[in-house]
């Protein structure tokens, strides 16, 4: 009886290592496929960015919509964008392209990661924040270290299929490896 028992515990045991391993498949499969949606974004937004100076400069008269630039035209305009863009550490950090949100940590914590990262959003710690701009989130950022458990739930539930990134550190560069590491994998 117990050789019959054996037998078909090692058979349960197969059956769901072979799930296992093909719920392990899938999620490696699922998550090239969130990367490649994610490296699209970053393309897509890159060609709004474009666009918005091309209608930044037909708006002040130097270029007409279409028009192709030559090679010196706007120069000095180009390299002050760039040189704010840098400044502003878009150029240099591949996150700025996407719709970054955080949800939690304190006030101060909130003010010194909002001088630090000026392309993340900033939607509060308590239930009472308007949700609507969550469901066009990339990735989603919780610092448990002073939120609700409410206003955890309901960023969580509007910002449904974005990254969602979970940190109790208060530490900056921290908080970005980890988002990085997340989009990433």
């Amino acid at each position: 009886m117990k050789a019959r028992e054996r037998q078909m515990a090692a058979a349960r045991v197969e059956e769901l290592a072979a799930r296992l391993a093909a719920y392990r498949e899938e999620n490696e499969r699922l998550r090239a496929e969130r990367n490649e949606a994610i490296q699209r974004t970053i393309e897509l937004r890159a060609e709004v960015d474009a666009l918005r100076e091309e209608l930044r400069l037909w708006q002040r008269g130097k270029r007409r919509p279409g028009e192709e630039r030559e090679d010196g035209e706007d120069g000095e305009d180009t390299a002050a964008g760039v040189a704010s863009d840098a400044a502003d550490g878009r150029a240099a950090d591949p996150l700025a392209a996407l719709a970054i949100f955080v949800v939690g940590g304190s006030a101060a914590w909130q003010r010194k990661a909002a001088e630090r990262f000026p392309y993340m959003r900033f939607v509060g710690n308590e239930k009472n924040f308007d949700d609507a701009p969550l469901r066009t989130a990339d990735v989603l950022v919780v610092n448990t270290n002073a939120v609700s458990h409410a206003a955890t739930e309901k960023a969580k539930r509007a910002a449904k299929g974005a990254v969602l990134v979970l940190t109790s550190t208060n530490n900056l560069d921290i908080v970005h490896r980890k988002i990085c590491g997340e989009i990433l994998g």
